[in-house]
């Protein structure tokens, strides 16, 4: 389709919004078209979002507007090159043109009183003309109609053409009466219908791109709830172990490069497996999901709670010291023990252990995490439920 849709090509290729007029296998008119970025990388262009109207669909609030008829026809060797199927009511006429839209039934005989004149394929880009129907005389004005692709590669022969026209009776009896009176009146008919059909077409381009604003935002809030849903883990409602991982190397790029103290909590269940072989996998899933909420009651706005792996998870803490750190997690660490219950058991608690590492100039990734886990491996060795700091703080915190 890239040979008609060239709106949106260009907008794929540069990322840059359009709109204009343009050919379409099933209607032809206006067309906008905008870039859709990516939530997470807004540099990246992942589609293009789409707004058109066919010329049916306005001609009558353009006629209305100005007070004439209108109409649009297009080449009929574009039409063929185009369209798929032509509409059953489709009109051709010796003119090579393909009536797009009309806002009256007498179009057929103005072009049937036009072709008895001339040829009426207009080179230039507009003309006026008086012609005698047997409605009556007409003053009709005829514009080149150019598409997006003709504008933007300049050619030389338009896509089709509008026309506008409405009745001409007391210009006529005006003409004989006073023949300069008669011209300036034409003069002055011919700019303002110049002047209703741009701020008409300007008013469908409005309405065109608060069409397109509304419809991006809707599909940004759905972007940033489905991206939402992907990043929490389904079952304790934290973080996934992905989206904790680029958080923390961005708070790791931070805090090297701003000197900001941060601190990493590394953590598991106690004997967890017990709790699934003796209660149940339900049991199980449900002492996750409380320790998850738990997590989420505790932590501050900007700390990442994240599902590590199994049963294990870690919180980044931003702006906290061992000294905090070791704080935030003897205070988890007692929750849990006061407030699950492994269910189905007639209360046997639940308790955790937990490491606490703080941030060191030159850590990579995995040296902070291996601290953290190393120190929740001392907390495990020294009998669970308690919280140990990291051996490189100078000193072992006991609860």
């Amino acid at each position: 389709m890239d040979e008609l849709r060239h709106l949106v090509v260009d907008v794929n290729r540069d990322g840059q919004p359009r709109q204009g007029f343009e050919l379409g296998r099933i209607y032809a008119g206006l067309r906008g078209v905008v870039p859709i970025f990516s939530f997470s990388d807004p540099e990246k262009q992942v589609g293009a979002l789409e707004v058109g109207t066919s010329f049916s669909t306005l001609i009558d609030s353009i006629s209305t507007a100005i007070g004439s008829d209108v109409a649009i026809l297009i080449r009929d060797e574009r039409v063929d090159d185009a369209v798929w199927n032509l509409p059953e009511k489709a009109f051709r006429s010796e003119c090579g043109c393909f009536i797009e839209a009309s806002s009256s039934d007498d179009l057929k005989e103005v072009i049937t009183a036009l072709e008895s004149k001339r040829k009426h394929q207009p080179d230039s880009e507009e003309r006026t003309t008086l012609l005698e129907t047997q409605s009556g005389p007409i003053a009709l004005t005829e514009f080149a109609l150019r598409d997006y692709i003709g504008i933007r590669d300049q050619h030389e022969v338009p896509v089709g053409r509008i026309m506008i026209w409405h009745s001409a009776e007391n210009a006529v009896q005006g003409f004989y009466r006073d023949t300069w009176v008669n011209i300036v009146y034409a003069v002055a008919a011919f700019i303002l219908i110049e002047l209703a059909l741009y701020f008409g077409l300007l008013m469908a381009l409005g309405r065109l791109e608060t069409t397109v604003a509304s419809r991006t935002r809707d599909i940004q809030m759905l972007n940033t709830r489905l991206e939402e849903m992907a990043n929490r883990d389904a079952l304790t409602g934290v973080y996934t172990r992905r989206y904790l991982m680029e958080r923390v190397q961005q708070e790791l790029n931070r805090t090297s490069r701003e000197h900001h103290p941060a601190a990493l909590i590394m953590l598991d269940l106690d004997h967890f497996k017990m709790v699934n072989d003796s209660w149940g996998h339900l049991a199980g899933d449900a002492v996750l999901a409380d320790l998850g909420r738990i997590m989420q009651e505790q932590a501050r706005n900007y700390d990442v709670v994240g599902r590590y792996g199994g049963e294990e998870f870690a919180i980044l803490i931003p702006g906290a010291n061992e000294e905090t750190g070791y704080k935030i997690a003897e205070k988890l660490r007692q929750r849990v023990a006061d407030e699950i219950e492994i269910p189905g058991s007639e209360g046997a608690p639940v308790t955790i252990s937990a490491g606490v590492a703080a941030y060191r100039d030159g850590y990579k990734k995995e040296d902070w995490f291996a601290a953290a886990d190393a120190a929740l491996y001392a907390a495990k060795r020294a009998g669970r439920n308690r919280v140990m700091v990291n051996e490189l703080t100078q000193a072992t915190i006991k609860p």
